[in-house]
């Protein structure tokens, strides 16, 4: 097992944030 926590949480967060924009331009060009 690694041990290497910290790469974990920010690659997390990276492919949560990409998910999160995909989400919000969908929602953009639907509104537009």
């Amino acid at each position: 097992m690694r041990n290497n926590r910290m790469l974990d949480v920010i690659l997390v967060a990276l492919l949560v944030g990409l998910f999160g924009l995909g989400v919000a331009y969908a929602y953009a060009c639907e509104r537009l």
